[in-house]
């Protein structure tokens, strides 16, 4: 499931590029929930990887109290953090961390 499903869109159904379609849901434990971001459609831009880094990090700061809510209805518990790996097409590419409240973290 990704970020955008858990928001109420359909990755299938829904035709316009929206980066959040390549945000995947691996994991959650606890008040963290692991998310793996691979590309879905054009949205996510590998051949320009840390603009699409930069991209998601500003709205997960932007959209941060939407997210947060639904990761936390979603998975029946209250969610604090989001852990993020990102890929391109073949390797990682770098990673993010996003605690409830303060601004997301880029780690390369």
């Amino acid at each position: 499931m990704s970020i955008y499903e858990v928001l109420g869109g359909n990755n299938k159904k829904d035709k316009k590029r929206n980066v959040l379609k390549s945000l995947f849901i691996v994991e959650s434990r606890g008040s963290v929930v692991e998310i793996e971001a691979e590309p879905y459609d054009d949205a996510y831009n590998t051949n320009h990887i840390d603009d699409t880094m930069e991209k998601i990090t500003r709205i997960l700061d932007r959209r941060e109290k939407a997210i947060f809510k639904a990761l936390s209805k979603d998975t029946g518990r209250e969610i604090e953090v989001i852990s993020i790996t990102f890929f391109d097409d073949m390797s990682v590419c770098g990673g993010c961390t996003k605690v409830l409240g303060k601004k997301a973290v880029l780690l390369y």
